[in-house]
């Protein structure tokens, strides 16, 4: 059962887990970027503050960016993917491993019916 998530009502302790995962998640980016020798930049906006935090750092946030909207928007669409195209992709996934076990139960259980 997946578990569910809910605001932290306490501040300090919403302030604390956000630092401790804000810095998780940009340790993972910096992880992604190197392993896979790929461009990641990310922005990370607090709802109803003024500032945001652009990872690597502003300057190369905006580089990074900029060479992405130098696509053309064809291209950048064939680039881009949202999270609910991917998880409509991850639906479609584990809908073909669910079809490929369920044939395999059915072929076993006729086999044993000979």
């Amino acid at each position: 059962m997946p578990k569910i998530h809910k605001k932290i009502l306490d501040e300090r302790q919403r302030n604390k887990v956000f630092k401790n995962r804000s810095e998780g998640l940009l340790k993972k980016l910096s992880e992604l970027s190197i392993l896979c020798g790929i461009d990641v930049a990310m922005v990370i906006h607090k709802r109803d503050e003024d500032n945001a935090t652009l990872w690597p750092s502003p300057e190369m946030y905006r580089d990074k960016m900029q060479k992405f909207l130098n696509f053309s928007s064809i291209a950048r669409e064939k680039k881009m993917v949202t999270h609910e195209n991917y998880l409509d992709q991850r639906v479609l996934d584990e809908s073909s491993i669910l079809f490929k076990e369920q044939m395999r139960y059915w072929k076993l259980n006729w086999l044993l019916m000979i």
